[in-house]
Protein backbone atom coordinates (compact mmCIF):
# COMPACT_ATOMS: atom_id res chain seq x y z
CA UNK A 1 0.00 0.00 0.00
CA UNK A 2 1.16 3.10 -0.95
CA UNK A 3 -0.09 5.95 1.69
CA UNK A 4 0.72 9.19 -0.36
CA UNK A 5 -1.03 9.37 -4.04
CA UNK A 6 -2.33 12.61 -4.50
CA UNK A 7 -2.58 12.39 -8.57
CA UNK A 8 -4.41 9.39 -8.73
CA UNK A 9 -6.92 9.33 -5.72
CA UNK A 10 -9.19 11.67 -7.18
CA UNK A 11 -9.99 8.68 -9.98
CA UNK A 12 -11.67 6.61 -7.53
CA UNK A 13 -14.46 9.32 -7.80
CA UNK A 14 -15.61 9.50 -11.74
CA UNK A 15 -18.63 11.17 -11.05
CA UNK A 16 -17.04 14.20 -9.56
CA UNK A 17 -14.93 14.08 -12.50
CA UNK A 18 -17.77 14.17 -15.14
CA UNK A 19 -19.45 17.07 -13.08
CA UNK A 20 -15.68 18.77 -13.10
CA UNK A 21 -15.58 18.32 -17.30
CA UNK A 22 -19.14 19.29 -17.48
CA UNK A 23 -18.18 22.44 -15.34
CA UNK A 24 -20.64 22.19 -12.64
CA UNK A 25 -19.84 23.22 -8.53
CA UNK A 26 -18.39 20.64 -6.80
CA UNK A 27 -18.97 20.16 -2.61
CA UNK A 28 -15.38 19.80 -1.05
CA UNK A 29 -14.76 15.98 -0.88
CA UNK A 30 -11.98 16.94 1.86
CA UNK A 31 -11.64 20.00 3.70
CA UNK A 32 -8.81 20.72 6.09
CA UNK A 33 -9.65 22.77 9.54
CA UNK A 34 -7.41 24.75 11.89
CA UNK A 35 -8.74 24.25 15.41
CA UNK A 36 -6.13 26.58 16.91
CA UNK A 37 -4.24 29.33 15.41
CA UNK A 38 -1.41 29.08 18.19
CA UNK A 39 1.70 26.70 18.44
CA UNK A 40 3.58 24.75 21.48
CA UNK A 41 6.53 25.08 18.89
CA UNK A 42 8.71 27.87 17.47
CA UNK A 43 10.39 25.81 14.22
CA UNK A 44 12.55 28.71 12.74
CA UNK A 45 10.74 27.07 8.96
CA UNK A 46 7.71 27.16 9.74
CA UNK A 47 5.33 29.26 6.79
CA UNK A 48 2.56 30.17 8.83
CA UNK A 49 4.40 31.29 12.19
CA UNK A 50 4.22 34.86 10.80
CA UNK A 51 0.24 34.06 9.83
CA UNK A 52 -0.67 32.54 13.18
CA UNK A 53 -3.37 34.83 14.56
CA UNK A 54 -4.23 32.99 18.31
CA UNK A 55 -7.64 32.34 17.89
CA UNK A 56 -9.37 28.62 19.14
CA UNK A 57 -12.15 27.48 16.75
CA UNK A 58 -14.97 27.38 19.53
CA UNK A 59 -16.20 23.67 19.81
CA UNK A 60 -19.99 24.01 19.00
CA UNK A 61 -18.75 26.38 15.80
CA UNK A 62 -16.30 23.15 15.42
CA UNK A 63 -18.92 20.46 15.59
CA UNK A 64 -21.74 22.62 13.61
CA UNK A 65 -19.32 23.31 10.43
CA UNK A 66 -18.35 19.31 10.37
CA UNK A 67 -21.69 18.65 10.37
CA UNK A 68 -22.55 21.17 7.32
CA UNK A 69 -19.65 19.67 5.67
CA UNK A 70 -20.83 15.42 6.44
CA UNK A 71 -24.64 16.78 5.19
CA UNK A 72 -23.06 18.23 1.72
CA UNK A 73 -20.58 15.13 1.03
CA UNK A 74 -18.06 15.90 2.55
CA UNK A 75 -16.04 12.57 2.77
CA UNK A 76 -12.81 13.33 5.11
CA UNK A 77 -11.47 15.87 7.49
CA UNK A 78 -7.87 16.59 8.21
CA UNK A 79 -7.15 18.77 11.81
CA UNK A 80 -4.33 20.83 11.13
CA UNK A 81 -2.48 24.04 10.86
CA UNK A 82 -1.82 27.14 11.38
CA UNK A 83 -1.08 26.45 14.37
CA UNK A 84 -0.91 22.87 16.54
CA UNK A 85 -4.52 21.18 16.82
CA UNK A 86 -3.98 19.61 19.96
CA UNK A 87 -3.48 22.73 21.33
CA UNK A 88 -7.54 23.21 21.15
CA UNK A 89 -8.85 21.49 24.72
CA UNK A 90 -11.33 20.00 22.64
CA UNK A 91 -9.36 18.44 20.33
CA UNK A 92 -10.03 14.91 20.77
CA UNK A 93 -14.20 15.86 21.37
CA UNK A 94 -14.44 17.22 17.89
CA UNK A 95 -12.48 14.39 16.45
CA UNK A 96 -14.69 12.18 17.78
CA UNK A 97 -18.13 13.98 16.37
CA UNK A 98 -16.35 14.18 13.07
CA UNK A 99 -16.18 10.08 13.23
CA UNK A 100 -19.55 10.17 14.33
CA UNK A 101 -21.21 12.36 11.62
CA UNK A 102 -19.59 9.50 9.23
CA UNK A 103 -16.40 11.34 8.36
CA UNK A 104 -12.97 10.24 8.05
CA UNK A 105 -10.22 11.72 9.76
CA UNK A 106 -6.32 12.43 9.53
CA UNK A 107 -4.78 15.14 11.79
CA UNK A 108 -0.88 16.47 11.28
CA UNK A 109 0.56 16.94 14.77
CA UNK A 110 3.83 18.07 16.13
CA UNK A 111 3.38 15.21 18.60
CA UNK A 112 4.08 17.23 21.80
CA UNK A 113 0.63 17.06 23.37
CA UNK A 114 0.92 13.00 22.94
CA UNK A 115 -1.69 12.43 25.40
CA UNK A 116 -4.63 14.33 23.57
CA UNK A 117 -3.31 12.44 20.40
CA UNK A 118 -3.47 9.17 22.25
CA UNK A 119 -7.05 9.37 23.17
CA UNK A 120 -7.95 9.77 19.18
CA UNK A 121 -5.89 6.42 18.07
CA UNK A 122 -8.25 4.17 16.84
CA UNK A 123 -10.41 6.73 15.79
CA UNK A 124 -8.23 8.53 12.87
CA UNK A 125 -7.71 6.58 9.94
CA UNK A 126 -3.88 8.25 9.98
CA UNK A 127 -1.68 10.55 12.58
CA UNK A 128 1.18 12.71 10.97
CA UNK A 129 3.93 13.39 13.42
CA UNK A 130 6.02 16.07 11.74
CA UNK A 131 9.72 14.94 14.04
CA UNK A 132 11.66 16.79 11.48
CA UNK A 133 15.14 16.08 13.39
CA UNK A 134 16.99 12.09 14.63
CA UNK A 135 18.28 13.51 17.63
CA UNK A 136 17.86 16.02 20.46
CA UNK A 137 19.90 18.52 19.66
CA UNK A 138 19.11 19.32 16.15
CA UNK A 139 15.34 19.29 17.18
CA UNK A 140 15.57 21.56 19.86
CA UNK A 141 17.71 23.86 17.30
CA UNK A 142 15.26 23.30 14.52
CA UNK A 143 11.79 23.34 16.62
CA UNK A 144 12.77 26.06 19.38
CA UNK A 145 11.47 24.04 22.32
CA UNK A 146 13.23 20.95 24.28
CA UNK A 147 10.60 17.67 23.43
CA UNK A 148 12.51 15.51 21.69
CA UNK A 149 12.42 12.31 23.98
CA UNK A 150 8.99 13.41 24.70
CA UNK A 151 7.39 13.42 20.85
CA UNK A 152 9.30 10.13 20.56
CA UNK A 153 7.32 8.49 23.05
CA UNK A 154 4.19 9.75 21.26
CA UNK A 155 5.02 7.88 18.32
CA UNK A 156 6.01 4.58 20.04
CA UNK A 157 2.64 4.97 22.03
CA UNK A 158 0.83 5.23 18.95
CA UNK A 159 1.74 2.70 17.08
CA UNK A 160 0.87 0.56 20.10
CA UNK A 161 -2.67 1.65 21.20
CA UNK A 162 -3.92 1.81 17.38
CA UNK A 163 -7.80 1.30 19.80
CA UNK A 164 -8.63 4.20 22.38
CA UNK A 165 -8.95 2.39 25.77
CA UNK A 166 -12.11 3.53 27.72
CA UNK A 167 -10.52 5.49 30.86
CA UNK A 168 -8.74 8.02 29.15
CA UNK A 169 -5.23 9.01 28.03
CA UNK A 170 -2.75 6.42 28.20
CA UNK A 171 0.24 6.16 30.46
CA UNK A 172 3.34 6.72 29.44
CA UNK A 173 4.96 4.74 32.59
CA UNK A 174 6.77 1.25 30.79
CA UNK A 175 4.65 -1.06 33.14
CA UNK A 176 1.12 0.34 31.65
CA UNK A 177 2.26 0.26 28.54
CA UNK A 178 3.05 -3.38 28.82
CA UNK A 179 -0.27 -3.68 30.46
CA UNK A 180 -2.12 -2.10 27.51
CA UNK A 181 0.06 -3.98 25.09
CA UNK A 182 -1.70 -7.16 26.40
CA UNK A 183 -5.26 -5.71 26.09
CA UNK A 184 -4.92 -4.85 23.04
CA UNK A 185 -2.76 -8.33 21.45
CA UNK A 186 -4.59 -9.21 18.37
CA UNK A 187 -6.43 -6.22 17.72
CA UNK A 188 -6.83 -4.52 14.23
CA UNK A 189 -4.81 -1.19 14.94
CA UNK A 190 -6.65 1.55 12.83
CA UNK A 191 -4.72 4.68 12.62
CA UNK A 192 -1.70 4.59 10.23
CA UNK A 193 1.15 6.28 12.25
CA UNK A 194 3.49 8.08 9.79
CA UNK A 195 6.53 10.83 10.92
CA UNK A 196 8.13 13.42 8.61
CA UNK A 197 11.25 15.05 8.43
CA UNK A 198 11.65 18.47 6.11
CA UNK A 199 15.20 18.55 4.80
CA UNK A 200 17.66 21.41 3.73
CA UNK A 201 21.15 21.98 2.96
CA UNK A 202 22.44 20.27 6.13
CA UNK A 203 20.14 18.42 7.08
CA UNK A 204 19.22 15.90 4.40
CA UNK A 205 22.89 14.22 4.84
CA UNK A 206 20.93 12.82 7.85
CA UNK A 207 18.61 11.35 5.86
CA UNK A 208 19.55 7.66 6.98
CA UNK A 209 19.47 8.43 10.38
CA UNK A 210 16.15 9.48 10.19
CA UNK A 211 14.72 6.70 8.50
CA UNK A 212 16.22 4.13 11.00
CA UNK A 213 14.72 6.53 13.65
CA UNK A 214 11.56 6.09 11.76
CA UNK A 215 11.92 2.99 11.59
CA UNK A 216 12.77 2.06 15.66
CA UNK A 217 9.18 4.13 16.57
CA UNK A 218 7.23 1.72 14.89
CA UNK A 219 6.06 3.96 12.44
CA UNK A 220 3.84 3.04 9.34
CA UNK A 221 6.02 5.10 6.89
CA UNK A 222 8.46 7.75 6.94
CA UNK A 223 8.31 10.79 4.73
CA UNK A 224 10.94 13.52 3.69
CA UNK A 225 9.90 16.74 2.32
CA UNK A 226 12.21 19.76 1.62
CA UNK A 227 11.77 23.24 3.76
CA UNK A 228 9.94 25.73 1.65
CA UNK A 229 10.99 29.21 1.44
CA UNK A 230 14.70 28.46 1.00
CA UNK A 231 17.24 31.00 -0.70
CA UNK A 232 18.60 28.03 -2.64
CA UNK A 233 18.12 24.06 -3.47
CA UNK A 234 21.42 23.39 -5.26
CA UNK A 235 21.62 20.77 -2.99
CA UNK A 236 18.66 18.94 -3.88
CA UNK A 237 19.90 16.61 -6.77
CA UNK A 238 22.49 15.40 -4.28
CA UNK A 239 19.28 14.92 -1.59
CA UNK A 240 17.30 12.86 -4.37
CA UNK A 241 20.54 10.29 -5.06
CA UNK A 242 20.65 9.48 -1.38
CA UNK A 243 16.90 9.41 -0.63
CA UNK A 244 16.88 6.92 -3.93
CA UNK A 245 19.60 4.62 -2.21
CA UNK A 246 16.98 4.49 0.96
CA UNK A 247 14.07 3.78 -1.00
CA UNK A 248 16.01 0.96 -2.37
CA UNK A 249 16.23 -0.26 0.74
CA UNK A 250 12.53 0.03 2.41
CA UNK A 251 9.59 -1.12 1.02
CA UNK A 252 7.06 1.75 0.00
CA UNK A 253 5.06 1.40 3.20
CA UNK A 254 8.04 2.68 4.98
CA UNK A 255 9.28 5.19 2.69
CA UNK A 256 8.01 8.19 0.73
CA UNK A 257 9.89 11.22 -0.64
CA UNK A 258 7.94 14.14 -2.83
CA UNK A 259 10.79 15.60 -4.29
CA UNK A 260 9.77 14.15 -7.51
CA UNK A 261 6.47 15.80 -7.47
CA UNK A 262 8.13 18.85 -6.86
CA UNK A 263 10.85 18.92 -9.25
CA UNK A 264 9.94 21.78 -11.76
CA UNK A 265 6.96 22.71 -9.90
CA UNK A 266 7.45 26.63 -11.27
CA UNK A 267 6.39 25.28 -14.56
CA UNK A 268 3.12 23.90 -13.72
CA UNK A 269 1.53 22.93 -16.95
CA UNK A 270 -1.91 24.39 -16.15
CA UNK A 271 -3.10 27.71 -15.01
CA UNK A 272 -6.66 26.63 -13.18
CA UNK A 273 -6.15 25.64 -9.84
CA UNK A 274 -8.87 22.61 -9.94
CA UNK A 275 -7.57 21.04 -7.06
CA UNK A 276 -8.88 24.06 -4.54
CA UNK A 277 -12.49 22.94 -5.71
CA UNK A 278 -12.39 19.56 -3.52
CA UNK A 279 -9.80 20.95 -1.02
CA UNK A 280 -10.49 24.27 0.82
CA UNK A 281 -9.11 24.91 4.50
CA UNK A 282 -10.85 26.62 7.30
CA UNK A 283 -8.94 28.61 9.19
CA UNK A 284 -9.20 28.82 13.20
CA UNK A 285 -10.65 32.21 13.28
CA UNK A 286 -13.90 30.77 11.07
CA UNK A 287 -11.98 31.68 7.37
CA UNK A 288 -12.42 29.93 4.77
CA UNK A 289 -9.35 29.97 2.53
CA UNK A 290 -8.87 28.97 -1.06
CA UNK A 291 -6.24 26.36 -0.13
CA UNK A 292 -4.00 25.60 2.79
CA UNK A 293 -1.11 27.58 1.20
CA UNK A 294 -3.37 30.95 1.33
CA UNK A 295 -3.71 30.90 5.02
CA UNK A 296 -3.32 34.71 6.14
CA UNK A 297 -3.21 35.97 2.59
CA UNK A 298 -4.80 39.07 2.03
CA UNK A 299 -7.64 38.46 -1.15
CA UNK A 300 -7.85 35.04 -0.79
CA UNK A 301 -10.39 34.22 1.79
CA UNK A 302 -13.67 33.47 0.67
CA UNK A 303 -15.91 34.07 3.69
CA UNK A 304 -16.05 33.31 7.44
CA UNK A 305 -18.53 30.94 8.87
CA UNK A 306 -19.39 33.22 11.75
CA UNK A 307 -20.84 35.64 9.52
CA UNK A 308 -22.78 32.97 7.15
CA UNK A 309 -23.10 29.19 6.51
CA UNK A 310 -20.30 27.33 4.48
CA UNK A 311 -22.64 26.15 2.16
CA UNK A 312 -23.26 30.53 1.36
CA UNK A 313 -19.59 31.05 0.89
CA UNK A 314 -19.25 28.00 -0.89
CA UNK A 315 -22.20 29.08 -3.29
CA UNK A 316 -20.32 32.05 -4.62
CA UNK A 317 -16.88 30.24 -5.27
CA UNK A 318 -15.30 31.82 -7.93
CA UNK A 319 -13.02 29.59 -10.30
CA UNK A 320 -9.45 30.15 -8.79
CA UNK A 321 -6.21 30.73 -11.07
CA UNK A 322 -2.54 30.24 -10.36
CA UNK A 323 -1.63 33.03 -8.88
CA UNK A 324 2.14 34.71 -8.18
CA UNK A 325 1.38 34.18 -4.55
CA UNK A 326 0.92 30.03 -4.74
CA UNK A 327 3.84 28.84 -3.27
CA UNK A 328 6.33 25.98 -5.11
CA UNK A 329 5.52 23.38 -2.55
CA UNK A 330 1.23 23.54 -3.68
CA UNK A 331 -0.34 21.00 -1.43
CA UNK A 332 -2.58 20.63 -4.39
CA UNK A 333 0.33 20.31 -7.59
CA UNK A 334 -0.28 16.99 -8.46
CA UNK A 335 -4.16 16.52 -7.96
CA UNK A 336 -4.25 19.67 -10.57
CA UNK A 337 -2.14 18.28 -13.41
CA UNK A 338 -4.75 14.68 -13.30
CA UNK A 339 -7.28 17.43 -13.25
CA UNK A 340 -6.10 19.23 -16.11
CA UNK A 341 -5.42 16.71 -18.29
CA UNK A 342 -9.38 14.97 -17.60
CA UNK A 343 -11.09 18.37 -17.95
CA UNK A 344 -9.16 20.15 -20.73
CA UNK A 345 -9.99 19.71 -24.08
CA UNK A 346 -7.21 17.24 -26.17
CA UNK A 347 -6.90 17.11 -30.20
CA UNK A 348 -8.26 13.90 -31.32
CA UNK A 349 -10.23 12.97 -27.95
CA UNK A 350 -11.50 9.70 -29.99
CA UNK A 351 -8.69 8.07 -30.07
CA UNK A 352 -7.49 6.47 -27.29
Amino acid sequence: MTYIAPATKILRYPGVLAKMQAGERIWPLHVEIDLSGVCNAHCTHCRFGDRQDGAMLDVEDAEELIEQLAEGGTLAVTFSGGGEPTSNQHFDRIVGWAQRCGMRVGVYSNGILGTRLVRVAGIADWIYISLDADNATDYRRIKGVNAFDQVCETVRLLTVIGTPLPNGPMATSERNRKIFEKLLTGRAYASVIGVGFLLDAHTWQRAEAMQRLGESLGADYVQFRPIAGLDTYGWVPDALAELHRLGAMHSRDRFTDLYDDWRGVYERGYSVCRGSELGPTIGSDGTVWVCPNTRGIEGRALGNIHEESFAEIWKRRETQMVGYDCEPTCRHHALNRTLALVCEPQGHEAFV
